[in-house]
């Protein structure tokens, strides 16, 4: 079932070309990652797709009730952590809170105060807040940014399961090699302004997105990527 469909979008940022068009269904249960080069106009089509920002044309309609991440690090006042949880409305007294605290690793730091934690921390504390509040739908501006690279495929792993529980997550990242092994669908954004969208991230569509020649290697579940140099 579609929870976000989209017809003839384009997207844009005041001061910059349209992006699109784009005619999308995103259903229940799909980890779908944004993925383009710096610039290309990743989060302004987060923002359109989440509503945030108003189509430049056409027409995205949400189905369900909806959560937004920005990039974002910053808490502008100390709170403890459970505090900041407990704005997301959720009774925290439940196992499905228990279960994300723990899978986000932030458990053991629930009555410290945001200004006492580190950076990563408070990136998950932000994190574990979007993902709690209520919606079907969580919409993630490079949620990983502030995350060492052991912690991102963790993290990703745990965004994976929620989905498999019936939630949608549509996120942008560079973290390529993990979008491979967790995502299942792909919409790319290039340089010309167009998007594509993919259930695969194969040669042809990062050579499409990047403007670049890639080798992709398959080791098990994960890909080793090899760019060309450009002449």
């Amino acid at each position: 079932m579609a929870v976000i469909s989209t017809k003839t979008l384009m997207s844009a940022h005041p001061q910059s070309p349209p992006i699109g068009p784009l005619d999308l269904n995103i259903n229940i249960g799909e980890l779908m990652v944004i993925v383009g080069p710096n610039g290309a106009g990743k989060s302004t089509l987060l923002k359109t797709l989440a509503g945030l920002l108003p189509p430049h044309s056409g027409d995205v309609k949400r189905f369900v009730q909806t959560t937004y991440l920005s990039q974002s690090n910053q808490i502008h006042w100390p709170l403890p952590v459970w505090e900041v949880l407990q704005l997301s409305g959720m009774d925290l007294e439940t196992a499905q809170f228990a279960a994300m605290i723990t899978n986000l690793g932030i458990d053991h730091i629930l009555d410290k105060y945001t200004n006492e934690i580190s950076y990563g921390q408070l990136a998950r504390v932000r994190l574990c807040r979007s993902l709690i509040s209520p919606g079907l739908v969580h919409f993630l501006d490079e949620p990983f940014a502030a995350l060492d690279p052991p912690d991102r495929s963790e993290i990703f792993s745990s965004l994976r399961k929620l989905c498999d529980q019936g939630h949608t997550i549509v996120m942008t990242s560079h973290d390529l090699e993990l979008c491979y092994m967790f995502a299942n669908n792909f919409l790319g954004v290039n340089r010309d302004n167009a998007l594509k969208a993919s259930p695969k991230m194969d040669a042809d569509f990062l050579s499409w997105v990047f403007h670049q020649r890639v080798q992709v290697h398959k080791v098990q579940d994960q890909i080793m990527l090899k760019w060309e140099q450009r002449g």
